[in-house]
């Protein structure tokens, strides 16, 4: 018996031109969810992170690449709230739980030893040699992490000379804190021009982050372009309205619409 069907057009079109029919990207794991929400480094992802990662978890107990972003992600939060001059340190407890967790189940996974040396950075726990034992085992299992590279630059003193950080960069150009910290430290050291075009260079990258922005204007603040740095604050206060250290920036550099708002 003979069968007759029609090839629909997009099948039809490929096998005339040999060209594969387009298939739908995948939607993203709540993983990588996760992981795309703490990249952004800024209070609200920190918050969606922790709920993904944690319903990742939830199905997934053991899952170590989940455990090591909690772990992170409670590490980073934690210290964004002990700028504000919040509590911290319970964010630093669930961080370094997260982590031991991480490095029980999967002690052969960079990602979980990377996150115990953020874990080790703050609070109670703190441990700068273990820390830097830490990020020494994450580059040993994956020596092209830039992630672990910057971790080992903090550790090891956060200098801007350090091979660490460029190494850091190369591996993953678009590193947001790397950029930042990088920023961060120039300035510390001195050199300020250095520091305001690395920070716009990661602003790039992340234009609406409460903590950068704050940061550049900071810089210009220091420099003397008082008038750049108002427009930065101003800003800032526009993208990331109820960010309690934008509003302290505010206050510092315009203290009478610091302290109207």
């Amino acid at each position: 018996m003979e069968m007759n069907f029609t090839l629909p057009e997009t099948a039809e079109k490929a096998l005339k031109t040999g060209q594969k029919p387009a298939v739908a990207a995948a939607e993203p794991s709540l993983l990588q969810r996760a992981q795309k929400a703490l990249a952004t480094h800024s209070p609200d992802g920190y918050s969606e992170a922790v709920a993904l990662f944690r319903d990742c978890l939830a199905g997934q107990p053991n899952n170590a690449s989940a455990l090591a972003g909690l772990a992170e992600t409670y590490a980073y939060w934690g210290f964004r709230r002990e700028l504000e001059g919040k509590d911290a340190q319970s964010y630093y407890d669930l961080s370094y739980d997260a982590a031991e967790r991480a490095v029980q189940v999967a002690s052969g996974l960079a990602d979980a030893h990377r996150a115990m040396a953020v874990a080790l950075r703050r609070g109670e726990k703190a441990d700068p040699e273990r820390r830097k034992a830490e990020t020494l085992i994450a580059i040993e299992l994956a020596p092209e992490d830039g992630q672990a590279w910057y971790e080992h630059w903090k550790a090891f003193g956060y200098d801007p000379e350090d091979p660490a950080i460029a190494k850091a960069l190369d591996f993953e150009p678009k590193l947001f804190p790397a950029h930042h910290d990088l920023a961060v430290a120039l300035c510390e050291h001195g050199r300020l021009d250095e520091a305001i075009d690395r920070m716009r260079s990661a602003l790039e990258m992340m234009p609406r982050n409460g903590l950068g922005l704050y940061n550049l204007a900071m810089f210009l603040h220091r420099k003397g372009i008082d008038e750049g740095a108002r427009r930065i604050i101003r800003h800032a206060a526009t993208v990331c309205p109820g960010d309690p250290l934008v509003a302290m920036g505010l206050s510092l550099i315009e203290p009478e619409a610091g302290g109207a708002r």
